[in-house]
């Protein structure tokens, strides 16, 4: 019973492992539910050990097939993007993808979330989903921050990125990309302003951000990092980025890096993080200013981790979904650093 129970939870996983990469495949009516139901079982998951130990939420399961089912296709809507070429680099060894978050067949992309107006488009927003390195929570550290930037004039794409079991480092290359992609296709897609081009992490999005500007910058080349790949035209663009925001999440300390442009940073945590991204925050804030980088930190009292857009939309594994005073500002404050920055 328990081997029939654990195969069907991975069959399952499979299917969403590749159905919620790419919202613009379904309705956005019939695609939000299910891509809810599976964040809340991914985080229990990697919270609480389930299907190892204990009981699989067979409800749960139910309720995901159920939701499967009602998948109903958009022909209009817009597709992901597959960033990289034939070949992807890759650093390191890539372990066994049993009971993990993607698929052996995963191909990073990024999906676009475009204004209508590309005359008057204010700059181009990466968004990086939390997770660590280990989940992708799109449902509420991505696919929604992507409408935000978009309904307030930047185009804005959600990356996703590769995951255990492969390397971290893997995720900075994809970020790398992802840059040099949308600069490269501007004409293509009818891109505007990509001369302006922010990322915004939230936790080990955040870090991704970090190790893209540590290691992945300027015209740094793939190939430094998997000898086996041939850099194409893409790679000889320039990825740096012109800000950089941190939500709940940093890096390591900027100090050892040979980067001489590391954008202007905006930094927002909960003094209650339990992963002390506050006290990271306030470190990396202080780095900044010493060297002469324009940075702006906010801490938000008695907040969590995991507070999204503070719209009530959140880990709801840390606490009950509700609307945070004071942290739902943070959106609005990004947008004021962003003017002054790309301005």
């Amino acid at each position: 019973m328990e081997d029939q129970r654990l195969s069907r939870f991975t069959e399952e996983f499979r299917s969403a492992n590749e159905y919620v990469l790419d919202p613009g495949r379904f309705t956005k009516e019939t695609f939000d539910p299910y891509n809810s139901l599976v964040t809340l079982i991914t985080l229990e998951v990697e919270f609480y050990d389930f299907p190892r130990e204990g009981d699989v939420v067979q409800k749960q399961l139910d309720e995901l097939e159920e939701l499967r089912k009602k998948l109903v296709p958009d022909e209009d809507g817009i597709k992901a993007w597959d960033i990289w070429g034939e070949k992807v680099p890759t650093y390191g060894e890539v372990g066994s993808f049993e009971l993990t978050y993607t698929n052996p067949d995963f191909r990073p992309l990024l999906v676009p979330y475009l204004c209508e107006n590309q005359d008057e488009v204010k700059g181009n927003i990466i968004a990086i989903a939390g997770g660590g390195y280990v989940m992708r929570c799109n449902a509420y550290e991505g696919f929604n921050i992507a409408e935000y930037y978009r309904d307030h004039g930047y185009n804005a794409y959600v990356l996703q990125r590769r995951i255990t079991p492969y390397h971290p480092v893997n995720a900075h290359l994809d970020l790398q990309r992802a840059i040099r992609f949308v600069r490269a296709n501007s004409e293509k897609y009818g891109i505007g302003n990509t001369d302006h081009i922010a990322a915004v992490g939230f936790s080990g999005g955040g870090a991704t951000i970090y190790g893209t500007m540590m290691s992945h910058y300027g015209h740094i080349l793939p190939d430094q990092f998997d000898p086996s790949y041939c850099p194409d035209d893409v790679d000889s663009i320039d990825s740096d980025l012109q800000a950089a925001l941190f939500i709940y999440g940093t890096g390591r300390s900027i100090k050892g890096t040979d980067n001489c442009n590391i954008p202007p940073a905006f930094m927002v945590t909960g003094e209650m993080d339990e992963y002390h991204a506050d006290v990271d925050s306030v470190t990396r804030y202080m780095e900044m200013k010493e060297a002469g980088i324009n940075a702006e930190l906010h801490i938000f009292s008695d907040q969590h981790h995991g507070f999204g857009l503070g719209d009530g939309n959140c880990d709801s594994m840390r606490s009950e979904p509700h609307r945070i005073p004071g942290v739902e500002e943070w959106p609005e404050m990004s947008l004021a650093f962003l003017e002054r920055t790309f301005s």
